[in-house]
């Protein structure tokens, strides 16, 4: 009975072959896997015998060869492992949005897809669905976040290329430009600031004054202030855990933790706080705080803050943009981008320049649609 046939078996990725050229040379072909559009990457190494290209394809897979048991890793999953993998190395703040992203990726069919079977289309899918339902900041950050997650797959060898690069976002809508106040409205929402208990009045005038961070003025400790000399140290922030709890962090960058200079009118805010809690046997190092010493809420200062604005008759605005208003108020009165930028903690101070530039943009369209009133019946009734 005749042998049968022997049949060539299929060689699968990270396998290869040998053949002799016709200039007598050997080649050892190899396939690594597909890329980003599905088409099969191979490689070849090359010897003078047939000995010397073996070796050399072994040492080549043994190099290229995905990490063992790796090959059915879902991206979601090794979302989790690099999340897990920057504990440590970023705040605390940040490792609990990372698990946001993780998170809405894990809840979409393109976060259980293999991380090797990933291709520019389910990243697009993905980004699609997300723009319907979160904000174009929440998408960006997500795309960052898998970028950055499929970029150390191709640096450990578990796939071979970044399809994350060529994907696309899908159309959405600009973030809206940072809101900023006048001179005059500044004294206006100070003024009422001031009216009854006046509670809000020096967390209000330190962040238009200070440039501070919403977090920063909330994370303030007396013993971050020298009144002798006048200065304040921005050591930490209070941040908001995933149940909106004040929780103490680190400052948002290296170049946030900075001094600031206080004038004779922050000097006797800070004594008139001093005095009250002590009148009033609070114990507490927080400078700004609950009637009993404990952290403010963002939520709740955001809440007043927004009641004074109505009273005032002012655009909506963020306490944030507060701190907006400080930069482009300096930066208008002749100082530079740079000197600005340090005092509100930038460590680029084009960061510092953009934020003005905008602000200008939103204040020549408010004063050109207040001056379309012009004319109108009852537009002059009201001093200027």
């Amino acid at each position: 009975m005749p042998a049968s046939p022997t049949r060539k078996r299929a060689r699968h990725n990270g396998e290869g072959s040998l053949r002799k050229r016709p200039d007598g040379t050997w080649e050892a072909r190899y396939t690594l896997g597909r890329d980003a559009n599905g088409k099969q990457v191979r490689k070849s190494v090359y010897g003078r015998t047939r000995a010397e290209a073996a070796d050399k394809l072994k040492t080549a897979l043994n190099t290229h060869a995905p990490l063992t048991g790796q090959t059915d890793i879902t991206l979601a999953d090794y979302m989790a492992r690099v999340a897990t993998q920057r504990v440590g190395h970023v705040s605390a703040r940040t490792s609990e949005i990372d698990q946001h992203w993780i998170k809405y990726t894990r809840a979409h069919p393109t976060g259980q897809v293999q991380l090797q079977k990933i291709r520019v289309a389910h990243l697009e899918d993905l980004y699609r669905h997300l723009a319907t339902e979160k904000s174009r900041s929440v998408v960006m950050h997500v795309r960052t976040f898998i970028n950055m997650t499929l970029k150390q797959a191709v640096k450990h060898d578990l796939i071979i290329s970044h399809p994350g690069v060529a994907a696309d976002l899908p159309r959405m809508e600009k973030p809206k430009v940072a809101q900023v106040i006048t001179a005059d409205e500044v004294a206006t929402l100070l003024e009422e600031a001031q009216k009854g208990t006046g509670r809000w009045y020096p967390l209000i005038f330190f962040a238009v004054t200070l440039g501070l961070r919403h977090g920063e003025i909330l994370g303030l400790q007396w013993q971050d202030v020298n009144l002798d000399a006048g200065e304040l140290q921005v050591r930490r922030a209070i941040s908001t855990d995933a149940k909106g709890a004040p929780r103490v962090t680190k400052p948002k960058t290296k170049s946030s933790a900075r001094t600031l200079y206080l004038s004779e009118d922050h000097i006797a805010l800070l004594q008139s706080i001093q005095r009250q809690q002590q009148e009033a046997g609070v114990r507490t190092a927080l400078i700004f705080c609950t009637h009993d010493g404990q952290p403010l809420r963002q939520g709740n200062v955001r809440r007043e803050f927004l009641t004074l604005l109505s009273r005032c008759g002012l655009p909506h605005l963020r306490i944030h943009d507060l701190r907006h208003t400080f930069a482009t108020h300096l930066i208008g009165s002749g100082f530079d981008p740079k000197t600005v930028g340090d005092l509100m903690g930038h460590s680029d101070p084009r960061m510092t320049l953009e934020i003005y530039t905008h602000a200008q943009e939103n204040l020549k369209k408010r004063a050109a649609l207040q001056a379309a009133q012009i004319g109108k019946p009852g537009a002059g009734s009201k001093s200027t």
